[in-house]
């Protein structure tokens, strides 16, 4: 088939699937603009109005020129969603939701007005209660035994086993922090998306044949609110096969009035063939911000900082995903913080800089995730949570915390825990990280809607000391129970290996004979396997 031919079929199918997508009635969708459900119906946490359908012929089309499965979400996070189409709720992953309300814009059948929000691309990530809360002390024995103080929030590590959601920590903790990567992610995909809609929607001839299409207009014309555009274009390469999706615009808050320049762009690559399961490209974006507080210079009374984020993916087969997000608070505005097309944790940030890899199967989310964070560009680590998720149902896995490289010394963005500071910043806190770290089992109980961890699946115990125990040889007081009150017993504070309540950590081994014990040893034997950025 001549090129000329198959170029028109695809922008002839395009204009056909904004027809007929909506009316595809399988197991699977639902149709747009049904009735959400009455109060009568109440227990689902999400309702969607439209969600796409696994192995759709449509998916192959739109796969020619957009990722239609890519989302950023933890592997971790289940909503109770019903659609019009059900008869009751079901479980569903972060991911497929994710998606869905992606291709959801990208087909026409939702509104970009209705789910995207600018302002999420200046979030970041927070932390689980479960997870570092602060802790009251006294007489801490690191500092010679006197005094008392109060240990900084993120310090302690998992502090709970369950945290006040109702989640197992480690699951409570992937989902809090990168609530922060997937909201960046989620809201530039759902732009790119909708310049592909906008064009479409206004009658304009997608590049097919390379060039630039400029959609300022139209994508203007869709009237997002506290949002004003000065550049949005489509191009595509024909040497190539790339597509490319640009939107530079500024975002007015409306709570305070200040003004935030903005740019999103997203390049992507298909396979010719296979599309649908065979692409590459990465996604950046940047937003300019000010903090009263930050680790980044100021001239004034606030700090001018830029949010930048990439995220960088490549897949290989339906079931082998590969994506790594990288995001940062950059000093300075309208920094471009990028090198090689990747934001480079070598360049001047200040706070809050992430990384997050994983090798997964978008359908089951089986496979091996790794989140690293760093609160100060002049901390001495990164803290480290790796996860294994397992292909099998009910969804399970095993979470792994601990330090790692500073987020500067690691080329690749990809952390595998190396021990525990279990005394981070108290008095006296000294010394290299100790030969452990923190292990959690997770599975989903889809009658309680919790992550929830079996008996004997964890290993969290320690006491905030430099080697992590505590033998009771002194007056050490430290708030263990976290109610602000001194009413810990001995028991309740004296942590070493054969105490009432022991030392729990999991402990490096050396399973590869080299004399030298590993935390990173110690997780392989668990199964998990480090992901491999794209």
């Amino acid at each position: 088939m001549c090129k000329q031919l198959r170029i028109h079929l695809l922008q002839t199918w395009i204009r056909l699937v904004l027809v007929v997508v909506v009316a595809l009635v399988t197991p699977m969708s639902v149709l747009a603009g049904d009735t959400i459900p009455s109060a009568g119906e109440a227990g689902y946490s999400l309702y969607l109005p439209a969600v796409r359908s696994g192995g759709e012929s449509t998916d192959v089309v739109w796969s020619r020129i957009f990722p239609v499965d890519l989302a950023v979400a933890s592997p971790l996070h289940m909503e109770n969603v019903v659609t019009a189409a059900a008869v009751a709720g079901s479980w569903t992953t972060g991911y497929a939701i994710a998606t869905a309300e992606i291709y959801s814009v990208l087909t026409g059948a939702t509104a970009v007005t209705a789910v995207f929000d600018p302002a999420a691309l200046l979030m970041a990530g927070a932390d689980a209660n479960c997870y570092g809360p602060t802790l009251q002390y006294r007489n801490h024995p690191d500092s010679g035994g006197s005094g008392s103080g109060e240990l900084p929030h993120g310090d302690l590590g998992i502090w709970q086993e369950v945290d006040s959601t109702g989640d197992a920590c480690a699951a409570a903790q992937i989902n809090a922090r990168l609530n922060g990567a997937e909201q960046q992610s989620q809201a530039s995909l759902l732009l790119m998306a909708a310049l592909i809609d906008a064009a479409i929607d206004a009658g304009l001839s997608l590049p097919t044949i390379g060039g630039v299409l400029d959609v300022t207009a139209v994508i203007s014309a869709a009237g997002i609110p506290h949002v004003t555009f000065t550049l949005a274009t489509i191009s595509y390469n024909v040497t190539t096969g790339t597509w490319t999706y640009y939107a530079e615009f500024t975002y007015t808050d409306p709570a305070d009035g200040s003004v935030h320049p903005m740019v999103v762009s997203l390049d992507y690559t298909p396979d010719a063939t296979s599309p649908d399961t065979e692409y590459t490209g990465v996604m950046y974006y940047r937003a300019n911000d000010s903090h009263l507080w930050s680790n980044c210079p100021s001239g004034g009374a606030s700090h001018p900082v830029t949010n930048n984020g990439t995220l960088a993916f490549t897949r290989f087969d339906a079931d082998d995903l590969r994506i790594q997000q990288r995001a940062g608070v950059y000093c300075e505005h309208d920094v471009d913080a990028r090198t090689g097309g990747i934001v480079d944790p070598t360049k001047t940030w200040g706070d809050n800089y992430s990384s997050f890899t994983a090798n997964f199967d978008p359908e089951t989310m089986a496979g091996d995730y790794a989140y690293a964070w760093q609160a100060g560009s002049f901390d001495r680590a990164s803290r480290v949570l790796d996860v294994g998720i397992n292909n099998f149902s009910p969804l399970d896995g095993e979470a792994y915390y601990g330090y790692g490289d500073r987020v500067q010394e690691d080329a690749d963005g990809v952390f595998v825990a190396q021990g525990m500071y279990c005394n981070w910043a108290a008095p006296g806190a000294s010394g290299g990280m100790q030969p452990y770290a923190q292990r959690q089992s997770v599975t989903f109980n889809s009658t309680t809607g919790h992550f929830e961890t079996p008996t004997g699946g964890s290993d969290l115990r320690y006491a905030p000391t430099n080697n992590c125990q505590y033998d009771g040889d002194g007056s050490f007081w430290y708030d263990r129970n976290l109610n602000l009150t001194d009413d810990e017993t001995p028991a309740d504070l004296i942590v070493t290996p054969g105490s009432s309540n022991p030392l729990d950590l999991m402990a490096a081994t050396d399973s590869d004979g080299d004399g030298v014990a590993t935390i990173a040893e110690k997780i392989a034997t668990r199964g998990y396997n480090p992901p491999v950025a794209p």
